[in-house]
């Protein structure tokens, strides 16, 4: 707050989401996107007075190191061991001044331990990586975003070495994650407004992984709709993605059956009108089941016949704080039973940081076109 890295609105907030579910302000401000991994990492090496670790250093751990610390040490004392030698062993965690879980490191490792302070999100991946730990679906979204920021801000990974140098400097500021409206457009164009293609069996089926790697580069936001959308009709009879543009959710893309192209690009629904979109906007999670009969739903109807579905999924895609795009899908008159709901967390992560991409994409062309020749 000091040095006007946040706001104290912003941190009044991340308090009061730790009041409500937990966790640490600093994970908290991250999920808010107001600060980015690295300055994080660098702001807790200089508090707490230890050297930091990033996420190169937690990637390979040798065997030997993983096998020194048994499971259900490491997950109690959230601890992720990642180099050792004959006397000292390093280890990674959030709680670098624990004095009962150093011991007990120390004690199952038979070494001296050498705290280093690493960011919440990444210990839980570590865990999870290399002690098959389950990890918290909260981080899920997180760690799809944060992934997909890291090699949009400088494409590579973040080494400790680099948060220690941030962290001696008191004019470093994180970078610009705000969205402008213009920002928010580039999720659609007047000539990519309305895709709609015909349903036809998949070649083969398209996992989360596969859709990360597909859309790993991709700059072209229609490029980017239409693999989303290839992805949710592996699930749903009737998908689409919506666009929020100047406090309006409009329709953008859709694909499946007794879809009206004439109403899906007409549709646009103020964010002030109560509705599932104005909850999603408001900070709900996640809408699963019937749509209430109430005007904003049953205008959303006639763009797919005039009947409203059985069930239905909807997703806030958000860029820090901000609403950008929703995902969409149904079945028609059946229901939504035996669908698995939890992937839908890094599902959304990963559209995220494919149109966070976009729009870096777009901010480095509008600059370079301005720039003297």
């Amino acid at each position: 707050l000091e040095r006007g890295w946040v706001t104290g609105e912003q941190l009044m907030r991340a308090v009061q989401a730790q009041d409500s579910v937990g966790g640490r302000i600093g994970t908290h401000l991250l999920e808010m996107g107001v600060l980015d991994e690295a300055t994080l990492l660098a702001v807790l090496a200089e508090q707490l007075g230890v050297s930091a670790v990033g996420v190169k250093a937690l990637d390979g751990i040798p065997s030997a190191v993983v096998e020194m610390i048994p499971a259900p040490v490491a997950s109690r004392c959230l601890s992720v061991p990642f180099a050792a030698d004959e006397h000292t062993i390093d280890v990674a965690t959030p709680n670098v001044h624990n004095l009962d879980h150093l011991d007990e490191i120390a004690f199952c490792s038979n070494r001296r331990v050498r705290p280093h302070v690493a960011n919440e999100v990444r210990v839980h991946e570590a865990l999870a990586r290399y002690w098959s730990i389950p990890l918290p679906e909260r981080f899920s979204l997180l760690l799809a975003r944060l992934d997909g920021s890291r090699y949009v801000w400088n494409g590579s990974e973040t080494t400790a070495e680099a948060a220690s140098s941030m962290a001696s400097s008191t004019s470093a500021a994180p970078r610009d994650t705000s969205l402008s409206d213009d920002d928010r457009d580039i999720l659609a164009t007047r000539d990519d407004h309305v895709v709609t293609v015909a349903t036809r069996p998949a070649s083969h089926e398209l996992g989360l992984t596969g859709l990360e790697q597909r859309l790993r580069g991709v700059t072209s936001s229609a490029t980017i709709g239409n693999l989303l959308l290839q992805y949710l009709m592996q699930s749903f009879s009737r998908a689409a993605l919506f666009k929020i543009q100047r406090q309006q959710v409009v329709g953008w893309l859709t694909r499946g059956n007794t879809v009206d192209d004439a109403h899906f690009g007409d549709f646009a629904l103020s964010l002030d009108e109560a509705s599932v979109f104005a909850d999603l906007a408001g900070g709900s999670q996640l809408h699963v089941g019937p749509l209430p009969a109430t005007p904003p739903h049953l205008t959303l109807a006639t763009c797919w016949g005039g009947t409203l579905p059985a069930e239905s999924v909807l997703m806030p895609v958000r860029l820090g704080d901000k609403l950008v795009s929703v995902l969409y899908g149904d079945r028609g008159d059946q229901g939504l039973a035996g669908l698995n709901v939890e992937r839908f967390d890094r599902l959304r992560g990963i559209a995220a940081a494919a149109f966070e991409r976009a729009i870096r994409a777009r901010r480095a062309d509008s600059g370079a076109h301005r720039a003297p020749r």
